[in-house]
């Protein structure tokens, strides 16, 4: 069995940037210190200084690096939200970072205003991510990827 813990920052009131991810540095920290497995964040958008969080890709290659031989992983990445190419790409490299202990969780997000503020249809998100992780998962495992989807397309794609 695997033991995690979800990197929250402390949303009691306004709060830093810099705060939340000294908060989550101590987290990791104390994660490390407790033989904890796995160290996990979600993301958001447009969440106001009450609610901020440190996007997950940045903040998990950071803390993967600085916490060796732990698990990091997404809870979740909103994957409706970002082209799979990118996404692909950029797990690609911080599970390399992260000595091949990434876990990439998705999910199809929720939140009206995160959709409205990308111009992306709420109602399309889960078509999208069924077809993100589709993309992402051939991005992975083959060379010159071909794909035409509703909402992707590429063209002889190696990562």
């Amino acid at each position: 069995m695997i033991f995690g813990v979800m990197l929250i920052g402390p949303f009691d009131g306004e709060i830093k940037p810099q705060e939340i991810y000294r908060h989550s540095l101590s987290q990791a920290k104390v994660a490390v210190e407790n033989n904890f497995d796995a160290l996990f964040t979600a993301q958001h958008y447009v969440s106001g200084p009450a609610a901020a969080m440190m996007q997950p890709l940045v903040l998990l290659s950071n803390l993967a690096a600085l916490s060796a031989g732990l698990y990091t992983g997404s809870a979740v990445f909103l994957l409706p939200l970002h082209h799979p190419l990118a996404i692909a790409e950029q797990t690609a490299t911080l599970d390399i970072v992260a000595g091949g202990k990434f876990l990439f969780g998705v999910g199809q997000g929720y939140r009206d205003l995160e959709f409205e503020s990308f111009g992306i249809l709420k109602k399309d998100r889960s078509r999208r991510m069924i077809e993100g992780v589709e993309l992402i998962r051939k991005l992975w495992t083959e060379d010159d990827v071909e794909f035409q989807g509703d909402f992707f397309s590429i063209k002889a794609a190696t990562i």
